[in-house]
């Protein structure tokens, strides 16, 4: 990160826009495929527990909406081909939440609490 961030300042000294705009699309593009690192772990499990469905729905939304702008407003590639590739990396996500249910663990039924507390935390709780 400290790389992309000293290479643009340096293009950004030199008056060199086009370096500058494809280290944002390395960038973006990099940000959008990071929670696709999730991906192994969901085929693995079985369960989508991995997949925060809040930020992949934000991220999503976000997606559509600067891809649209892009596209349509400000045409520009350097807007609206990395949220493009945004569209469907978070649709991919949608579609492993939606193929893969999350776990509930017995503990967690009863109790209605967070998928974070193991049954020990539970009890704990319980005689508070």
């Amino acid at each position: 990160m400290m790389a992309l961030a000293t290479a643009a300042l340096y293009y950004a000294n030199v008056k060199k826009t086009k370096p500058i705009g494809n280290i944002g699309v390395i960038t973006n593009l990099a940000m959008y495929a990071s929670p696709l690192a999730a991906v192994k772990t969901v085929l693995a499990s079985k369960t989508s527990d991995a997949i925060p469905l809040p930020l992949t729905v934000a991220s999503l939304l976000s997606c559509i909406l600067w891809t649209l702008t892009g596209y349509l407003d400000m045409k520009d590639a350097y807007v609206f081909a990395p949220c493009a590739a945004g569209i469907i990396l978070g649709l991919m996500q949608v579609s492993l939440k939606l193929v893969y249910k999350e776990s509930v663990k017995e503990d967690q039924r009863k109790t209605n609490l967070s998928p974070h507390l193991n049954s020990r935390e539970v009890r704990l709780f319980k005689k508070k």
